[in-house]
């Protein structure tokens, strides 16, 4: 299932090579749209977080089972799995105590990486990578589930592949 962080690290790299994300060190905030933020103060919270902080799983504080299994975190998951636009759902969780040193992994980070990918790219994650990779590499009969209302990709799991296909992209 977590193959789908891979993958998505993957798609980030290739925006960045086609100019819609400016770079690793570029805060998440400049690929977001400002209505996804609550408040200014979150916009602020989050100028320090950068593309490479969240592929890294250094940026949000979201313990999620089956990592944790407190009743905190299952709530937790229960509010992200329901959550209409899980982008938005990641930018109301707590920042790590040191974002690009901490350490956290987790399903809700990844989020901000395929929000990151969809609204700069103005398509789906499944629409930018059958394009841009899994069409040039030949991949057949892939999937992304559980996308949210907003229509966001789940960006920590979901993605079904061929197992042919996951050796294509792991030689790659």
């Amino acid at each position: 299932m977590s193959v789908t962080k891979s993958v998505v690290s993957a798609l980030i790299g290739i925006a960045i090579d086609r100019g819609f994300i400016h770079g690793p060190d570029a805060p998440i905030t400049e690929a977001l749209p400002r209505d996804l933020f609550a408040s200014a103060a979150d916009v602020a919270r989050f100028r320090t977080v950068t593309v490479r902080h969240v592929l890294g799983m250094s940026a949000l504080d979201a313990p999620d089972p089956p990592r944790d299994t407190s009743p905190e975190a299952l709530a937790r998951h229960a509010r992200f799995r329901s959550a209409p636009n899980r982008v938005r759902f990641a930018l109301e969780q707590p920042l790590l105590a040191m974002p690009g040193s901490s350490y956290q992994y987790n399903d809700v980070t990844p989020m901000l990486a395929i929000g990151a990918l969809q609204y700069t790219t103005g398509v789906t994650a499944l629409q930018f990578a059958d394009e841009h990779l899994f069409g040039p590499m030949g991949f057949r009969h892939h999937e992304w589930m559980h996308q949210d209302a907003a229509g966001i990709d789940l960006g920590g799991y979901g993605l079904r592949l061929r197992p042919i296909d996951m050796q294509k992209f792991g030689v790659l």
